[in-house]
């Protein structure tokens, strides 16, 4: 009887859980846009290694004391590094980057040449589509071997990939040339949407010894250690911030930061769920709305069915019958509309995360946890209705125009 008085005003019906319609589906679209930024943020910090530590060293602008340029992290440093953590260590990558441009065929093409050491293919994780990593020879000699990106091989050599190994480019740096053989392929990250930094630069690894010939500077000031698996890398992070800080008090108006990527993705999770939730708390008043929207239009139908609860009364029908149609009548209402709701909820944030280049993350649990607030929106707006049309006086009830 309550599906049956719904289906008789299908428009009216429609009109008035659109509200729990909007509420439901905005609350999972931004759940499920929410989770699967989450995801796909959380994946790319995890494919630059959770067991990453990295360590900063840099002028202390806060205390305005004159810094030393002399507080660089040397060979005796890293020496004592290996002999201080080596059992807890997997590598140690040193990087350093510079812009430079690659020219073919009159077209220029803007390159960041990163300077690396063995243990950035450890820290990073690299596929090599064709020929090979840099061999130890390169990073000893200092030779000008290079790794290019996919894009960039497409772009001087076509889609064979083969072709560019091999084959030698001039890089410009500076205002000078520098050639290079190629020695690898790799395959370029997939950026993440509009959340992504896009950029026209192509990045290329050379070794990191080529690298300080190039640009006369050989000063590190950062590097990324590669805890072991099984390591607290949380420990780990913190006994080598204090070591550091140590190594370099000699020297003044220089600060240490540790960081490590596993507390990094921990703490960039928990925002983002946090925010997720509030924003779903906003956008979850619609479904406030729509309740007090059921709750009027079951005021109005149950002055229009005066006659009707009257006649039902007086054939024998209790109190409790009466109340328990009106408010099954608002919870079907309100389930309805939650069913469309997360249907629209699921193909709207499905939508706005491929756009996004995010795969779809729909909450199984906010869709259950919707479904179930819409149901208990018909209760609680269908109850004080329900409870006007059972305390009706029958007699009354017949007698109304």
């Amino acid at each position: 009887m309550a599906l049956a008085s719904i289906m008789g005003n299908k428009l009216r019906s429609f009109l008035t859980v659109l509200g729990i319609i909007i509420g439901i589906g905005s609350v999972i679209t931004i759940m499920t846009l929410g989770n699967s930024l989450s995801a796909g943020l959380t994946d790319s910090m995890a494919s630059m290694g959770l067991n990453n530590i990295m360590v900063y060293v840099y002028q202390d602008s806060e205390t305005g004391a004159s810094a030393s340029s002399d507080a660089k992290l040397d060979e005796t440093y890293f020496q004592n590094i290996e002999k201080k953590f080596g059992k807890s260590t997997k590598a140690i990558s040193i990087s350093a980057a510079a812009g430079g441009t690659i020219t073919k065929d009159s077209k220029k093409y803007s390159i960041s040449l990163s300077g690396v050491t063995p243990g950035y293919f450890v820290a990073n994780t690299t596929t090599i589509l064709k020929g090979k990593l840099l061999d130890k020879n390169a990073y000893v000699s200092g030779k000008n071997k290079i790794i290019i990106p996919d894009k960039l091989a497409e772009k001087l050599f076509g889609k064979d990939y083969a072709n560019a190994v091999g084959q030698t480019i001039d890089v410009s740096v500076n205002d000078t040339y520098h050639t290079f053989t190629i020695v690898g392929v790799s395959e370029t990250e997939s950026a993440a949407g509009m959340f992504s930094m896009q950029s026209a630069m192509y990045s290329c690894e050379i070794p990191y010894k080529s690298y300080s010939k190039i640009v006369h500077d050989d000063s590190i000031y950062d590097y990324s250690l590669v805890a072991k698996d099984g390591v607290d890398t949380v420990s780990l992070a913190s006994a080598l911030e204090k070591y550091t800080k140590e190594y370099i008090a000699k020297y003044s108006g220089w600060k240490v930061e540790c960081d490590n990527m596993k507390e990094l993705s921990k703490q960039f999770s928990n925002q983002m769920s946090q925010v997720t939730l509030v924003i779903s708390f906003i956008a979850g008043i619609a479904l406030i709305v729509g309740g007090i929207g059921v709750m009027n239009i079951m005021t109005v139908s149950i002055t229009e069915r005066t006659r009707e609860i009257g006649t039902r009364k007086a054939l024998g029908a209790t109190d409790g019958e009466i109340r328990t149609q009106f408010i099954t009548e608002a919870v079907i209402m309100c389930l309805i509309g939650g069913i469309i709701g997360v249907i629209v909820g699921i193909a709207l944030g499905d939508l706005l995360s491929t756009i996004n280049g995010f795969r779809a993350a729909p909450s199984i649990s906010s869709i259950i946890d919707s479904l179930g607030f819409s149901m208990f929106i018909g209760i609680f707006f269908g109850y004080y209705p329900a409870k006007k049309a059972a305390k009706m006086n029958p007699i009354d009830a017949l007698r109304y125009e």
